[in-house]
């Protein structure tokens, strides 16, 4: 299994638009081969940030997944609301496999 964590920082006024755009991208990965389930959290203290969690069947699925039309197709509308793409604090991913006792975790910024 693969868990996703995702980061967002918003522009102020945009947050029902990404929140829209995100309920969609994660409607269509529901219907993706591998997907398990799926979380959009907005943080108490930071009402224009987002948290998304996701959590996949296997890296491969997670992968083709983005190759996918339905998520390409809600990549601009997010990408617009974004405050800055620059200031992106990363992805984490992490798997359990059989016989590991905790997640093995990896970070990558962009």
């Amino acid at each position: 299994m693969m868990t996703i964590i995702t980061r967002v920082k918003l522009k102020q006024g945009s947050e029902p638009e990404w929140d829209a755009a995100m309920r969609e991208r994660l409607e269509n990965a529901e219907q993706r081969e591998g997907w398990i389930s799926g979380h959009l959290l907005m943080p108490l203290e930071g009402q224009d940030e987002r948290v998304i969690v996701g959590v996949w069947r296997t890296r491969a699925d997670w992968e083709a997944w983005h190759a996918d039309e339905a998520f390409a197709g809600t990549r601009e509308r997010l990408d617009a609301s974004r405050r800055c793409r620059a200031r992106r604090r990363g992805t984490t991913s992490c798997t359990r496999g059989p016989g590991l006792r905790s997640d093995a975790c990896h970070t990558t910024r962009s």
